[in-house]
């Protein structure tokens, strides 16, 4: 999972940036980082630079493969926790949208502190009740 850190990272990225864009909010991609623009297009210099909580995301990520390899269950459970794999990833990336567009929202100019703050407490708690949800709907 560690060594495929950079496509989780990749895919991350372009479905975040693809929903930036559908809402309007400019976007770039130098050298695989998202920079957002919170200045309305004035100065495409001040864009802030987004780093995304990836290794706290594998962390959480790597949680459902192994249950799923190693916990004495049928086909189908198997399958269960690796869609709720897919549903946690899906979460992190719409936690971080909505982490975005509240800070723009809100007016801040520096995004990039605030995001970070903010989306890591955020992925830790979506991940959290995302496992708790896997246990006991499993």
């Amino acid at each position: 999972m560690l060594s495929n850190i950079e496509f989780i990272r990749s895919a991350e990225s372009n479905i975040l940036g693809e929903l930036l864009s559908f809402m309007n909010i400019p976007t770039y991609y130098p050298e695989g980082n998202i920079f957002v623009d919170t200045s309305n297009g004035d100065n495409p210099s001040s864009a802030s630079r987004l780093t995304l909580p990836m290794y706290s995301q594998i962390l959480f990520l790597v949680f459902f493969p192994t249950v799923a390899l190693t916990a004495r269950i049928n086909l189908k459970m198997r399958a269960k926790f690796l869609l709720f794999g897919v549903l946690c990833f899906l979460a992190f990336i719409v936690t971080e949208f909505l982490t975005i567009a509240t800070i723009i929202t809100l007016g801040l100019n520096r995004l990039d502190v605030s995001f970070a703050q903010s989306s890591l407490f955020l992925t830790t708690l979506t991940a959290a009740l995302i496992i708790e949800l896997s246990f006991f709907l499993t």
